[in-house]
């Protein structure tokens, strides 16, 4: 019964390192996913005015890309409800050099 017992929790261990691993694989995936969304929608929506390198910057500067993107659609950037949601994500899940 004891044997029993510890195949029962090997088994078990053995379930979750698959499915944990499983869902780290599908959760960097995702990052690639929505990083290339992002460069896509700012390749799209953000390069009529000003060249890409000027996004990065403000980026990597650490400015509320928020705050930046708000004042971009004041000025006219045309962005739908899914290039908000994708920026969004984005700006919040990508690390930043802080000043």
């Amino acid at each position: 019964m004891q044997r029993r017992g510890a195949v029962m929790q090997k088994l078990i261990l053995m379930v979750v390192t698959i499915l944990g691993g499983a869902a780290l694989a599908f959760g960097a995936a995702g990052s690639k996913d929505a990083d290339s969304k992002a460069h896509d929608v700012i390749k799209k929506k953000c390069t009529g005015c000003h060249g890409e390198d000027r996004v990065s910057a403000a980026f990597k500067a650490g400015r509320d890309m928020k705050a930046i993107q708000r004042e971009m659609e004041k000025k006219g950037a045309k962005l739908n409800d899914e290039d908000k949601s994708t920026l969004d994500f984005y700006w919040k899940q990508t690390p930043v050099l802080k000043k």
